[in-house]
């Protein structure tokens, strides 16, 4: 007896032609080779009945099968109870982020109207110069700073909220980009970055969002968390304030 007459399979497709690859309802389960054990068995000569041994064989087959079956539903469980657990940690974690001052990789400002807001970057190497430009949400740049050289490391420049002609902007979030030259007048990797205070927190489909004023900050690009400053009255709308120093074992 055919196999494809016991579970019931057509081996042609409807147009009569061979099929050139099994599909999703060919593939032998734990019920599909239980059925076609037993039907073996209702068939089998009784004149010259299966040797013991092949059965053993294929007793043992049918064990291997459910067994490696029931171990990859518990896998699929685990897989999905440790996630909820993940989560569950990640959203305690970050409720405790709000009220700390918190730096994170970034480029987005938020400017008020009146105070000045503070951009921070970090040189790869020393540089010959330093070029900032602040974008509105168009894309546009308004203002060109063309800074003095710099050494390598942290560096920060306080924008007054001005555009290139002295007329004060409206109260926004702007993008600011930084570019810089080495000794060599080579174009070099410059890093910038978020700073402020959290001020609170959403929940969305991928995970907490922290809150910096006008401005959301995921939680993947935060680098470092610190206490803040006493007496900086920073809400978070600008992005100033000191940042308690961190091991560089924290940087994501």
């Amino acid at each position: 007896m055919e196999i494809s007459e016991i579970l019931g399979l057509n081996n042609t497709n409807n147009a009569g032609s061979p099929l050139s690859a099994a599909t999703s309802e060919q593939i032998l389960g734990k019920d599909d080779f239980l059925q076609l054990l037993v039907t073996q068995l209702s068939n089998q000569n009784p004149l010259e009945p299966m040797k013991p041994d092949d059965f053993s064989v294929q007793l043992a087959q049918f064990s291997s099968l459910e067994q490696l079956t029931n171990l990859n539903d518990l896998m699929g469980q685990s897989l999905q109870t440790n996630l909820l657990l993940t989560t569950s940690i990640n959203n305690t974690l970050a409720a405790n982020v709000i009220g700390k001052q918190v730096k994170a990789y970034g480029s987005e400002i938020y400017f008020d109207g009146s105070a000045p807001a503070k951009l921070t970057y970090d040189l790869s190497s020393d540089a010959t110069s330093v070029n900032v430009e602040i974008l509105d949400k168009s894309g546009k740049v308004v203002r060109t700073v063309e800074l003095d050289s710099a050494s390598a490391g942290e560096q920060s420049y306080t924008w007054d909220g001005k555009d290139d002609n002295g007329n004060t902007l409206d109260a926004a979030n702007y993008e600011f980009r930084v570019t810089a030259k080495d000794l060599e007048g080579n174009e070099m990797n410059v890093l910038t970055y978020m700073t402020g205070l959290i001020t609170g927190l959403r929940y969305g489909s991928n995970g907490p969002t922290l809150v910096m004023g006008n401005t959301e900050v995921r939680m993947a690009n935060v680098l470092e968390i610190g206490l803040p400053e006493s007496g900086s009255g920073n809400s978070g709308g600008n992005f100033g304030g000191g940042i308690v120093p961190q091991n560089d074992n924290t940087s994501l």
